[in-house]
């Protein structure tokens, strides 16, 4: 068989193969018959049949008797993969956002899947360059996280599959184990300290979305679990104030010293996120407050952030290095259409 013969079978193929795999021809699209193609390329049929006969045996068409040539539905796997981190305009990116940053990094290097990070350091976020990113096709799906409690809730639809994350995606789980541990330690009346504002209510039982998740979870174990919720010791900022990361300490001080001196306590009390940690700490330490004697602890920390407190409480634990993990699992359940089996992370919990 002479080489032009071959060039022109081969080039009908290529062509019409990079049509389908670009999305150019999708699945259920029809394809010219033999003829056509013949005509098309001023070749014989069995040229025409042979190129589509090799695009059949890739499993690109289906050669369908008196219906024609049609296209299949392809499979891509995901190749490349944008992520980008919403936090505030704060003068140092915070430990957490740089480790899950590595994470994410480690993950992706992990599954051969090239990826760009954006950080998106403001107030009022945009997804300009993500957009402008996604039109010159540069990935395929998108990581969208947001940290430190930033609403992006109002950005608008992409147009490639995508996952927005916010910090509630953990949060019913986290709850419910923490107020678990209080109940193995004997108590009854329960106390929380929280860098999340209460929303401000809109009806009997209806919040504003951006922290409504952790406190609807947190009425519901308590519930559930038999526990009373103190009202005077939920000790979170007013009514949408908004804690920036540096103010941590000091809230989660002043907070509890004060609290302290009121002459009803709780039994326990639980402390979420571990970003209040070192306040409540030193709190604890300049109040005199003798744990568990005095007061009982369900503590949620990060490993790689935290030490184990040096006095018996409930630690719930989980890693940076496994919330990665688990968000790029999501992410690619999402790109292939499926809803994500993963959606809670493991963590592990010391009484």
């Amino acid at each position: 068989m002479s080489a032009t013969v071959k060039s022109v079978r081969h080039r009908i193929a290529e062509t019409y193969r990079e049509r389908i795999l670009s999305g150019e021809l999708p699945g259920g699209s029809s394809l010219p018959g033999t003829r056509e193609l013949a005509a098309h390329y001023r070749t014989s049929l069995s040229n025409a049949h042979a190129a589509l006969a090799e695009l059949s045996r890739e499993g690109l068409i289906t050669r369908l008797p008196y219906h024609g040539t049609v296209v299949n539905h392809q499979k891509r796997e995901l190749a490349t993969v944008g992520v980008v981190l919403f936090t505030q305009r704060i003068p140092t990116i915070p430990l957490y956002v740089q480790l899950l940053t590595r994470f994410l990094r480690q993950e992706l290097r992990r599954r051969h899947l090239k990826c760009r990070f954006y950080l998106e350091a403001s107030d009022n976020p945009t997804l300009h360059p993500v957009q402008a990113a996604i039109q010159r096709r540069e990935y395929q799906a998108v990581l969208l996280l947001q940290v430190h409690g930033l609403l992006v809730a109002r950005l608008p639809q992409l147009t490639i599959p995508y996952l927005q994350v916010r910090g509630a995606y953990r949060t019913e789980q986290l709850v419910a184990m923490m107020l678990a541990g209080l109940k193995r330690q004997g108590c009854r009346r329960v106390g929380v300290l929280t860098s999340l504002s209460r929303p401000r209510r809109v009806s009997n039982e209806v919040f504003e979305d951006a922290n409504r998740t952790f406190f609807q979870a947190l009425r519901k174990s308590a519930a559930k679990l038999g526990l009373e919720l103190l009202p005077e010791w939920l000790l979170c900022p007013g009514r949408n104030q908004f804690l920036r990361p540096h103010q941590y300490h000091r809230f989660a001080y002043e907070t509890m010293r004060q609290a302290w001196e009121r002459p009803d306590h709780p039994d326990g009390i639980m402390v979420y996120p571990d970003e209040l940690l070192s306040g409540f700490h030193s709190a604890l330490y300049e109040a005199g407050i003798r744990v568990p004697e005095d007061l009982k602890l369900a503590l949620a920390c990060n490993r790689e952030l935290h030490q184990e407190p040096p006095y018996p409480c409930t630690l719930v634990l989980n890693t940076i290095r496994d919330e990665a993990k688990t968000l790029i699992e999501a992410l690619i359940a999402r790109y292939h259409g499926r809803v994500p089996e993963r959606t809670a992370l493991d963590y592990e919990v010391i009484d």
